[in-house]
């Protein structure tokens, strides 16, 4: 059974608890959750979770602070900014991810975007000619024509 304290002081939520609390083994896939913490010895070295998002392969993709991570469901793997290789993430602070309909990862960072091909897993910085100086891409949407 669950015990939990409520700071809501009001007879709504506190009528809500209970009734959670008395429904809770009616319902046991409730309580099936398992919850695991990871870090940087896991392989992830990020301080700000920015976004989450699962691709058709069962891929968790996290967007950081300190570069993208795909998770497995056993190990994550990191992609990182490399200012000499355009094959890289344009910047290490990536603010945003999408999937198109072919399954392209599409990222955003607080210094471009860029496409990740689900098919070979390259990474391609895409050169928006639209704007000059530096790039603050704060949300990507994928639109009906891809």
């Amino acid at each position: 059974m669950i015990f939990f304290r409520t700071q809501f002081r009001d007879p709504p939520f506190r009528i809500l608890s209970l009734v959670f609390l008395f429904l809770q083994p009616a319902f046991p896939a409730l309580a099936q959750y398992n919850f695991a913490h990871y870090n940087v010895e896991d392989g992830l070295n990020a301080r700000i979770f920015r976004q989450f998002a699962a691709d058709k392969y069962g891929f968790i993709w996290i967007a950081t602070d300190n570069g993208l991570y795909r998770y497995d469901g056993h190990q994550f793997k990191g992609y990182f900014a490399n200012p000499s290789n355009k094959m890289s993430l344009p910047n290490n602070d990536v603010s945003s991810i999408s999937f198109d309909k072919k399954g392209d990862l599409w990222i955003g960072t607080w210094g471009g975007v860029a496409k990740m091909e689900s098919h070979s897993g390259l990474i391609r910085q895409v050169p928006l000619n639209f704007v000059s100086g530096h790039v603050l891409v704060q949300s990507l949407k994928v639109d009906t024509k891809n």
